[in-house]
């Protein structure tokens, strides 16, 4: 019988410690899946947690997982700052609960070299991923705005794919992304503001009539970057629908050039301080943006009908005796134009139905 006790009692303390382990490991990480030492927090106002970091400072982490659950609630955030100057972990593994990741969340994370944005994303907010260490990166389709800055200072950064259903990609987005050659931007994209590729300059572009663009499988030809040095005059392609920011400027090559419809918007300071003389802008082009031709060498100019929208300075120093319009004058006037759009001097725009005169 003492034998038989001897023998029994290690077994049930065994058992024991292998039930007070898995329910410490559930408390603490959700579901056991979590890597121990992550810390959680309670959304206010909901049955969900957020992962807050407090990985020991000390040691390196070649893997690093958050949890998909804490206390049976899903793991849906990834708070501002919670990984930020982490520089001692290599992967991240993300849930599939997981919507949100805020601003600075693995800011400066010089040696994350790998992570996977699970397609249930709807947000990453500004600087999410600025200054990393990250190769390659893929974001859903459920993300709609690339914020500014998000990958910005990535030196490391080669190939990113934007998902078709991102529509926004905002300013210094890729900032400073030196080693950035490969991009695909997604046939959704309605805005693509100003130094999105700031100090970008490995980007593999492709080529068509003196232009270099970037775009997707299907469309290569999306967004026409820059023109090609020493050449007269640049082809647009038929596919294009954005002229990007600073495109020709102090381009002093181009002479002359024939915007087609397909275009929509016309980038910030496009064509600033560009030798051109003569723009044919088609039917179908609808924002003409801050400065796109100022202190050119325009002197004929035709605008389409379809303008929503002409931005601060676009056509300021520009000696311009007439603008041709292909619209009414009531069509005309229902244009914004912001501060000093106009040409220096007096001139007239041309509509179909009569004439409007700018006197200085």
């Amino acid at each position: 019988m003492n034998t038989f006790k001897r023998k029994i009692i290690p077994v049930i303390l065994l058992v024991a410690l292998i039930a007070i382990s898995v329910s410490l490991c559930i408390s603490l990480s959700g579901c056991g899946e979590g890597t121990s030492g992550l810390k959680y927090m309670k959304i206010e106002g909901k049955n969900e947690y957020a992962c807050v970091g407090g990985l020991d400072e000390k040691e390196w982490y070649d893997s690093v997982t958050v949890a998909s659950k804490y206390k049976g609630c899903p793991v849906t955030s990834i708070k501002e700052e919670a990984f930020k100057d982490c520089d001692r972990i290599s992967r991240i593994i993300l849930p599939p609960t997981l919507k949100t990741i805020e601003s600075y969340a693995f800011e400066d994370c010089g040696r994350l070299k790998s992570i996977d944005i699970p397609d249930s994303v709807t947000e990453i907010e500004d600087r999410a991923f600025a200054g990393c260490g990250l190769t390659d990166i893929t974001i859903p389709s459920g993300v709609t705005t690339i914020r500014g800055g998000t990958f910005a200072e990535c030196a490391l950064l080669k190939n990113v794919t934007l998902k078709e259903g991102v529509t926004t990609i905002k300013s210094f987005a890729f900032h400073k992304c030196y080693s950035l050659a490969n991009i695909s931007i997604p046939n959704s994209v309605t805005t693509i503001e100003d130094e999105v590729f700031n100090l970008c300059d490995n980007i593999k572009y492709n080529e068509f009539g003196h232009g270099c663009y970037i775009g997707n499988e299907t469309n290569p030809y999306l967004v026409l970057m820059k023109g090609e040095d020493e050449s007269t005059t640049c082809e647009i392609s038929n596919q294009t629908r954005f002229i990007y920011y600073a495109a020709f400027s102090d381009n002093w090559d181009l002479i002359d050039l024939t915007i087609p419809g397909n275009v929509e918007i016309i980038g910030r300071e496009a064509f600033y301080f560009c030798d051109i003389t003569s723009v044919i802008i088609n039917d179908g082009v609808k924002i003409i943006g801050d400065k796109a031709f100022s202190n050119s060498e325009l002197t004929d100019v035709v605008l389409p009908s379809s303008l929503t929208s002409i931005g601060k300075k676009a056509f300021y120093e520009c000696a311009i005796p007439e603008i041709i319009f292909s619209g009414t004058m009531d069509q005309w006037n229902s244009i914004t134009k912001g501060d000093n759009w106009e040409p220096m001097f007096n001139f007239t725009v041309i509509c179909d139905n009569g004439n409007i005169e700018y006197d200085e």
